[in-house]
């Protein structure tokens, strides 16, 4: 690093995560501006005197500067840096003295961006065996759950429900990372006095917070007592 004779040398830069910007449930819509505003209380070095300007550098890219700048001591400074649109990667930070002398240092600070979030589990399979039964046999429920999203879900609930009722009992699904599936069955004997003719049973996993998708949660078959 060269700096000017007796001017500041920055030793220490700074890194700032950015968030990812939220999905929008629909693609008509577009998601609101964020203003990302970071507080830099780490910046350290020698040579800092009072009325220094700090600027962020990146080849190519439009300097950003810094705003609310203190100069804490001749070792430290504090500053605001807003970081909206801006490129991720390294930036040169370079600080200069208000009798114009300069110092930089070359990949001082870092700007990362955290990746998308995408919250969505689904039923992607549901089925009955058998379809058509008679009373008190016993109908298996079979059933497979996805999680779609990027990050893993855990305390996930799988229940049979007739007409919003409860039916069985739930199967728990402690967790489930992501791009992963599980199955299982659900036992359900017919009441010996169960009334003849056709029954809608649903599948449902739980919903998660967040969840992108929730009209693949559910699954609908046909059971025929006999």
């Amino acid at each position: 690093m060269k700096t000017a004779s007796s001017g500041p040398t920055c030793v220490v830069g700074a890194s700032a995560l950015l968030p990812a910007r939220p999905r929008s449930p629909a693609s008509h819509q577009t998601p609101e501006p964020m203003i990302e505003i970071v507080n830099v209380t780490d910046l350290a070095g020698t040579g800092f005197k009072s009325g220094a300007t700090v600027k962020l550098r990146n080849s190519g890219q439009s300097d950003i500067a810094a705003t609310s700048v203190s100069v804490v001591s001749a070792t430290k400074i504090t500053c605001t840096l807003n970081l909206n649109g801006k490129t991720p990667g390294q930036w040169d930070v370079v600080v200069t003295n208000s009798d114009g002398l300069r110092g930089s240092l070359n990949g001082g600070f870092t700007i990362r961006q955290t990746a998308n979030v995408t919250h969505d589990v689904a039923l992607t399979a549901f089925s009955a065996s058998p379809t058509s039964v008679s009373r008190r046999q016993t109908v298996t429920f079979s059933y497979t759950v996805k999680n779609n999203g990027n990050v893993t879900e855990t305390n996930l609930t799988f229940r049979l429900t007739y007409n919003g009722q409860p039916l069985g009992q739930p199967k728990t699904i402690a967790s489930l990372a992501a791009g992963q599936q599980t199955s299982g069955t659900i036992n359900i004997k017919v009441p010996r006095k169960q009334k003849t003719g056709d029954y809608l049973i649903t599948g449902t996993v739980s919903t998660v917070p967040g969840e992108t998708d929730t009209a693949n949660n559910s699954q609908t078959v046909k059971v025929t007592v006999k």
